[in-house]
């Protein structure tokens, strides 16, 4: 087909050519996937922060959050002990906590008429995992 070098050099370089502009092809469309990309993750972050502002948080920041809303939880819970004993009874849940009451029954596991921090906890947690195993789309809350 070539009868002379010329012609191969001019065929090799049309195939150098077309390896170029195919290669840099790929270089623009792996950054423009890359864009892509990072655009999605911006955008999921602005959706979370509307959903919930703590979901768009640093790790850090997240760590601190929870913190505060510990404090928070054990500041509340002060308040409804009335009596100062470190547990709520019925009574005290209904007059301070009516969510709490409602479920008093489910939060006292030990079934001894009060309901510790403990208690409590672990029942956030069995509602945590009940809301995993859902496939509910946040379980943390």
């Amino acid at each position: 087909m070539f009868t002379n070098g010329r012609g191969l050099n001019v065929a090799f370089g049309m195939l150098l050519l077309l390896l170029s502009v195919s290669l840099g092809w790929a270089a623009d469309s792996n950054e423009k996937e890359i864009r892509r990309l990072q655009h999605e993750e911006q955008r999921r972050l602005r959706e979370a922060q509307k959903e919930s502002p703590a979901r768009a948080l640093a790790p850090d920041e997240r760590r601190d959050h929870r913190e505060q809303l510990g404090e928070k939880a054990r500041k509340r819970f002060d308040e409804a002990d009335q009596n100062g004993d470190r547990s709520l009874s019925r009574g005290e849940a209904a007059q301070s906590t009516p969510r709490l009451h409602e479920h008093f029954d489910e939060v006292d596991s030990n079934r001894d008429g009060s309901i510790s921090p403990d208690e409590i906890r672990a029942f956030r947690q069995r509602m945590r995992q009940r809301r995993i195993e859902r496939g509910d789309s946040d379980p943390r809350f």
